[in-house]
């Protein structure tokens, strides 16, 4: 072997570790994996053994961040889809119902939110036949339907023995919608539309809307958007004309 050659063995070249610097090499190599770090040779390793917990440290970091993330997206989706999970709405107090009339369709407890199609919501209404009717789309997270909430309350209270109000909640969860309904102090029936068939069935695409039934049957008025006082009056003049 040349001086050279022996030089380069010394030294510990790539080809010529000997035992002893394989094993310190490969233990760098292992530390390096865990920090995700291109550093090689002893002082990384003695760097590494005076932070044992650094590695851990910068790889969980990343880790925390998309679990953080991961929440957030659950917490989302779940806000989202509320309404469709919740369908059994949990405990409750039943609440009487204002109504004008009696059908077998019609709910007498104002809390109980039973879920309809349209189908269903077409044969209540024909079971209503003989009294006025004000039907009323609308959602808890609706912003507009809060404006006319009020209003429709009045109204209910001032014409609830003469007028069958009724409302269509949609896209929401009964839990949302019963504290809606008590913060606003409606005591009419409304029933549960989770997928919007009813208001789509009814050709409207956005809400609140409001139709206006004479005791006939028939559609006196339509409303899109929010409620004024004065359009409610209208439509009520036009099913009761004594009004």
């Amino acid at each position: 072997m040349s001086s050279a050659s022996a030089r380069t063995s010394a030294a510990g070249g790539p080809l010529s570790l000997n035992p002893a610097r394989r094993a310190a090499r490969a233990r760098s190599m292992a530390v390096i994996g865990d920090e995700s770090v291109s550093v090689t040779g002893s002082r990384s390793v003695r760097s590494a053994a005076r932070n044992p917990h650094r590695g851990s440290t910068m790889h969980l970091m990343p880790l925390r961040r998309i679990a953080f993330a991961s929440a957030l997206i659950a917490m989302a989706a779940a806000a989202c889809t509320g309404g469709a999970s919740d369908v059994g709405g949990g405990d409750r107090t039943p609440v009487p119902a204002r109504n004008a009339t009696q059908a077998p369709l019609l709910p007498t407890d104002a809390s109980a939110l039973p879920g309809f199609d349209f189908g269903t919501f077409q044969e209540l209404l024909g079971q209503l036949k003989g009294t006025p009717v004000v039907v009323n789309v609308w959602a808890a997270w609706c912003g507009p339907c809060r404006v006319e909430a009020p209003d429709l309350a009045s109204a209910s209270h001032s014409y609830g023995s003469r007028v069958q109000f009724l409302g269509v909640d949609i896209l929401d969860s009964r839990s949302s919608a019963r504290s809606f309904m008590v913060e606003y102090g409606w005591s009419y029936p409304s029933v549960f539309d989770p997928t919007a068939a009813i208001r789509n069935g009814l050709g409207f695409v956005g809400q609140p809307d409001t139709i206006f039934y004479d005791a006939g049957g028939r559609i006196a008025m339509t409303w899109q958007g929010p409620l004024t006082p004065a359009a409610l009056q209208k439509g009520l003049n036009r099913i009761l004309p004594s009004v």
